[in-house]
């Protein structure tokens, strides 16, 4: 077949300033490509350091002169957001400059801003052409070269590679300080690259990743590439074409590393082994086995490179590889050695005295022994292991792999450390890549018990007899406090030397401490040796002991306590033992995979109504190891609506729990029935929708799935349901789904207790502690959300905090998991926040984290504090998370995994309802690490920190493709000043900080000491968050007082005030006070009831408000005590008048001596209708009209005033 080639190349040149002449220039070139004429579209991309370009670049398409093509360029930053050319390129040759400049640039948001240039870190070519094959990509610029790296396929799809049983694909892979390559497939599988080259070993050099048959698919892959400190360098998704089986036979292994070459060194085998050892499976669990193992292929392809084909300890022997590949295609491989002992013994080809690392050789060791001192063999021993298992990974026999490594340790107390680092390191190399077992033979590594991700020790039973006292009873046990999943049954070697008989039971507590026995066997009097057996499947005879909940394999998901427990038949075995050997621990045994089930445990029901909760639950077969991650099982319901479109929306594990009240009248909440699977949805429109549930099951390192027939639902409307919050046309406020504006009114109601208020209810008799609310739990909010409905509002803010709601804590809270397992009851408790939210008419803004979670400085609950009983973050390292700072949460991978399963929980179980109106993601959010470490202590005038604003960027991109509501979602700042390029960023739903007039004296800010509440509110609209100017709402997140001196009359003054402040400046809404509990025990709620019927009687949408101070004339007052506020419209005036000095004094009370206030900047010369509103009422007291001047001044005047009033003006038609 004929191939054609084309060259082209893609530059970016950079122009540091409009005055340079010239430019830098450095190149970065792909290898070429051919492809045949049929192969029209060609696909290639250039990476490098975000901020490397600006207006002025520009980029440069050459191609040779004569050849016509077709070019669609887009760029993207690393956060996945794109923008498209404005139009697509055609070319017959040369150079193509296409300009930078934002307005020539488009994506899925709109324009491109100009400031998202500096976002940018991948430029993607798309060409099409007849004659199109053989794209090459260049760089030109001031780019730090170390930063720019390069990807591209060298195959359109995975191919089969000659009779090999794998699957291959290439990659060309260019840029500096690259070590690693590996492939993320569907399900987050990771699959790793190992080097090659072509053309006989001597042409470029290559990445090349083989794959099983399950694990091909034609989708788009992501790659990504790490440095040697494992830090991500490039992360990038490519297309792929569908797989060629007809050029299966032009992929053979002479194609992958050129002509086939003889290897002048054997391949070696380790010796076969019976003996205690243990063995890691792909979950983490060590499993104790004295099984025999077979001999171990042990390949060397990395060794000294004075012997011929070896190019060093850091390189690899083309023909060895080539033997290995040979190897595992004819002969049945079923172990893999990827440690052999024989590189430390004294005899063999590679004996230690042949070694690179030796120092007859150039290396550092002179012993073996000090092989545990150099931390640099381990390294290269490690990459010589991921280079094996990613040529080895992908054989169906395959079994087992195993570090065979016996080294001596010579001095215990520090080499014991080493030696279990080290296995660490191999055993998470083994399963990142692989589901099969690692064996682990080194005598040492018994007692060891490698760390899980939770951070908890893997511990075996010390059992070793069971001592009977003089009762005739005998018990022991060990504290496991981890998972047991991978178990079905446990066996042990027991005898009975005494002289009366004997039962045997195990025992074990559950993560909720309850207790199930089972018994294992009767062992008559001088019974010899005998094996027993703890069964742990799904019919175990494990009976409840103290409850009456039955056993389910779903308790295997964390055991607290296991043990033995034995009762003689008569007290005469007193002071006489039971010896026990616990013999290897039987894991799966070989059975069938299952055929997925789903089972419903309710009716569907056939009929639903718009908006309100409809809800199904129900059971799957196999059980998983962990529901919550969607990789163990993705549920999830498909959904057809009446106009033939298609959703989807994920299904969630839910435990049941009730409510109760313990001897103390605390709300206690405790599980009920073991846990199944629910769904909930809210319909949005009426008519027939369809639905099926589908699901993808891990069964044992395989997948499984399922899907059900069709179900149809007739969805009619329903008036009285709650509607959700959308933005309105005026991006300034929000409305309901039928286009009702919306106004919310309501506190922070953060989690029922907080100590710090206990101070502000010495004045009120029958007001109660915190603890007292604490204790009530959801029934407070039972009581607030009534006071709150009866009096107007209709709003509250709630946090998902570790002592409240929050799901994901450290495990050593009773009914928290640790990281990817989330605590049930608080999500109950959620549950019925939401319900009694819907009962009252009250929506919901939910707080997603606080910031003491991620912070070592403010509030910090990073780290753990044995004092404070604060178990610290299960992100932490030192927890067993994936991180050892806080700031690194936010740019951590795994980190991110985790977060954004559990944000998909969040939504599923509870993203339904529209009485929860707005996702925060977190609480003052410069106090957490990512921006205290880089933006909080800096003296720039305007702090910033790329860390943070890249992850706020990522949750926003994950709710606007997972939140079928498209709920706002934001983020919280204590400190209103800070963070202003953040609040610049595109996609926030509103704008939320806070506004204490502590700051005023505290910090010098929100006006200053003397400009009080109202200067505080109105500098906050005018200054840091104007919604005229951010184009979203503005809300305030808190408010009241000083933060942390609690001052009632503060308290009392500021409150009534600030919510008319709130009612007559351009708001979105009436929110953030903080003082919940001052309010209740004082009786405040009564002071939203006039602000509503305020502003039930007008809707500001359209009417382009402004805040304003009128000027306040009073001939009898001279203390300055009066204060107005408000804003002015196109057609709307809204006005507030106070005294701070004493709001329920009557001031003037005749015309000659009223109060004036002067409105300025109002439409010129218009008549207006002014309607006066008691404030204390809110009933409008009188009303009249009015006449602005030719220079915008309007006059009204007061003729009585007892402390505070309210106007509304409407602008007169002509």
């Amino acid at each position: 077949m004929q191939h054609y080639r084309l060259p082209f190349l893609l530059s970016i040149l950079i122009l540091s300033c409009p005055g340079l002449l010239g430019t830098e220039e450095q190149h970065v070139q792909s290898i070429p490509h051919t492809r045949a004429p049929e192969s029209t579209a060609q696909h290639a991309q250039l990476h490098f350091t975000a901020g490397a370009l600006d207006q002025q670049a520009r980029l440069l398409i050459s191609l040779p002169h004569e050849h016509r093509a077709s070019l669609d360029l887009s760029l993207a930053d690393s956060n996945g957001r794109w923008w498209r050319y404005h139009a697509p390129l055609r070319s017959s040759g040369g150079t193509v400059a296409v300009p930078l400049a934002a307005e020539y640039w488009a994506g899925p948001y709109g324009p491109m801003q100009a400031d998202a240039l500096a976002t940018i870190s991948r430029v993607s070519l798309q060409a099409s052409a007849p004659v199109l094959d053989q794209p090459r990509l260049a760089s030109q610029g001031h780019t730090d070269p170390a930063q720019v790296s390069l990807i591209r396929l060298l195959d359109p799809g995975f191919h089969r590679e000659g009779a090999f049983p794998w699957y291959t694909l290439r990659l060309q892979v260019l840029g500096h300080g690259i070590h690693s390559v590996e492939l993320i497939r569907p399900h987050h599988r990771r699959i790793p690259a190992f080097r090659t080259r072509l053309h006989s070993g001597l042409g470029p050099q290559v990445w090349q990743v083989r794959l099983r048959p399950d694990e091909i698919a034609v989708d788009d892959i992501t790659v990504v590439i790490r440095a040697k400190n494992n830090r991500i360098l490039q992360q990038s998704t490519l297309p792929l074409s569908p797989m060629d089986e007809d050029r299966a036979g032009h992929l053979s292994s002479v194609t992958m590393d050129g002509q086939q070459q003889s290897a002048l060194w054997p391949l070696l085998h380790s010796d076969a082994f019976t003996g205690l050892h243990f063995y890691v499976d792909h979950q983490g669990q060590q499993i104790s086995t004295r099984s025999a193992l077979p001999p171990a292929l042990a390949p060397i392809l990395r060794w000294r490179d004075d012997w011929s084909g070896f190019v060093g300890p850091r390189g690899i022997n083309t023909a060895m590889a080539q033997a290995l590949d040979q190897h595992l295609a004819i002969q049945a491989v079923s172990d893999i050695d990827l440690l052999p002992d024989f590189l430390w013994r004294d005899e063999g080809i590679y004996r230690f005295a042949n070694a690179p690392w030796h120092s007859d050789h150039g290396g550092p060791l002179h012993h073996p022994m000090d092989s545990w001192d150099y931390p640099g063999l381990w390294g290269d021993l490690r990459d010589h292991a991921r280079d094996i298992i990613a040529r080895s990974r992908a054989t169906p026999q395959l079994k087992r792999w195993r570090l065979s490594c016996r080294l001596p340790i010579s001095h215990p107390d520090r080499h014991n450390a080493v030696l279990h680092r080290i296995m660490d390191s191999f055993a998470e190399l083994v399963s990142r890549y692989d589901h099969r077992p690692l064996h682990i033979l080194h005598p040492a590594s018994i007692p060891y018990r490698r760390m899980q991700a939770d951070g908890l020790a893997i511990l075996e039973s010390d059992l070793t007899q069971l001592a009977f006292n003089d009762q005739g009873s005998a018990r022991s046990h060990i504290d496991l406090d981890q998972s047991l999943w991978s178990w079905e049954r446990a066996r042990y070697q027991v005898e009975n030397p005494s002289d009366t008989g004997v039962s045997l039971y195990a025992w074990m507590s559950d993560r909720h401490h309850r207790y199930f026995q089972q018994r294992i066997a009767y062992l008559p009097a001088q019974a010899p040796p005998q094996v027993v057996e703890v069964w742990w499947g799904s019919d175990a005879d494990w009976q409840a002991v103290g409850h009456d909940l039955e056993w389910d394999i779903s308790l295997r998901d964390r055991v607290r306590q296991l043990g033995l427990l034995a009762t003689a038949d008569s007290p005469d075995g007193a002071g006489q033992s039971i010896p026990i050997t616990t013999l290897p621990l039987v894991g799966w045994a070989a059975d069938p995979p299952p055929q997925a089930r789903l089972t419903w445990m309710n009716e569907l029901e056939p009929e639903a109504q718009v908006w309100r909760p409809y809800s199904l639950h129900f059971t799957i077969e196999p059980q998983v190891d962990n529901p919550y991650d969607p990789e163990h099982a993705d549920v999830m319901a498909e959904l057809i609506d009446p106009h033939g479109e298609r959703h989807s929306f994920p299904a969630f594990w839910l435990e049941p729990h009730t409510f109760s009240h313990d001897s103390m009248g605390e709300e206690t909440v405790l599980p009920s029935a073991h846990g199944h699977w629910a769904w909930r949805y809210a319909f949005s429109q009426p008519g027939t929708w369809r639905m099926r549930m589908r699901a993808r099951l891990d069964w044992r390192g395989q997948y499984r799935s399922l899907e059900t027939p069709w179900h149809e639902i007739s969805v009619s409307e329903h008036t009285a349901a709650m509607l959700p919050i959308e933005g309105s046309e005026d991006v300034r406020y929000w409305q309901t789904s039928d286009g009702s504006w919306w106004y919310p009114m309501g506190i922070t109601l953060r989690s029922p207790g907080d100590s710090r208020q206990d101070v502000l209810l010495r004045d009120f008799d029958a007001a109660k502690p915190s603890a007292h609310w604490q204790g009530l739990g959801t029934e407070a909010y039972a009581h607030w959300f009534a006071q709150l409905a009866e009096h107007g509002g209709n709003f509250a803010r709630i946090w998902m905090s570790p002592w409240w709601t929050g799901l994901e804590w450290h495990r050593s809270w009773d009914d928290f998991q640790g990281l990817g397992r989330y605590n049930q009851a608080n999500a109950a408790r959620m549950d019925r926040l939401v319900n009694l939210a819907a009962e009252h008419g009250i929506y919901l803004q939910i707080e997603l984290l606080n910031h003491g979670m991620t912070s070592e400085s403010v509030d910090e609950q990073w780290h753990p504090d044995p004092e404070s009983g604060e178990p610290g973050s299960p992100y932490n390292a030192v927890n067993g998370g994936p991180v050892a700072r806080a700031a690194e949460f936010f740019s951590d991978e795994d980190s991110w995994t985790y977060h954004r399963n559990r944000l998909r929980y969040t939504v599923a179980r509870w993203g339904h309802a529209p009485q929860i109106m707005a996702w925060v993601l977190s609480s003052e959010m410069e106090f957490t690490g990512a921006y205290w470490d880089e933006a909080y202590n800096t003296s720039d005038r305007n702090p910033h920190s790329p860390t943070l604003q890249a992850w706020i960027e990522r949750n926003l991109q994950w709710f606007s493709q997972n939140d079928h509501h498209q709920r706002p979602v934001s983020v919280h700042f204590s400190h209103p000043w800070r963070a202003r390029t953040m609040w610049r960023m595109d996609g926030l739903g509103f704008s939320y900080s806070n506004a204490y007039t502590g700051y005023q004296s505290a910090q010098r800010q929100l006006g200053g000491p003397r400009a009080g509440l109202r200067g505080a509110f109105f500098t906050y609209l005018t200054r840091h968050f104007p919604a005229w100017d951010l184009g979203r709402p503005t809300l305030l997140g808190e408010w009241g007082g000083h933060w942390m001196e609690r001052d009632p009359q503060v308290l009392e003054n500021e409150f009534a005030p600030g919510i008319w402040m709130q009612a007559v400046l351009p708001f979105a809404g009436n929110t953030g006070f903080w003082w919940w509990l001052w309010v209740d025990a004082s009786d405040s709620w009564r002071h939203f009831a006039p602000v509503r019927r305020f502003i039930e009687d007008m809707d500001p949408r359209g009417e382009d408000l402004q805040p304003m101070l009128p000027q306040v004339i009073a001939p009898q007052r001279d203390d300055g005590g009066l204060h107005a506020v408000g804003s002015r419209g196109n057609n709307l005036i809204l006005c507030y008048l106070y005294d701070s000095q004493d709001r329920h004094q009557a001031q003037a009370s005749d015309a000659e001596h009223s109060i004036q206030l002067h409105m300025r900047s109002i439409p010129a010369q218009r008549d207006w209708r002014w309607f006066r509103y008691d404030a204390h009422t809110g009933t409008i007291i009188d009303q009249g009209s009015a006449r602005s001047s030719r220079d915008g001044t309007l006059l009204l005047s007061v003729p009585e005033f007892t402390g505070q009033a309210a106007w509304r003006l409407e602008a007169v038609d002509d």
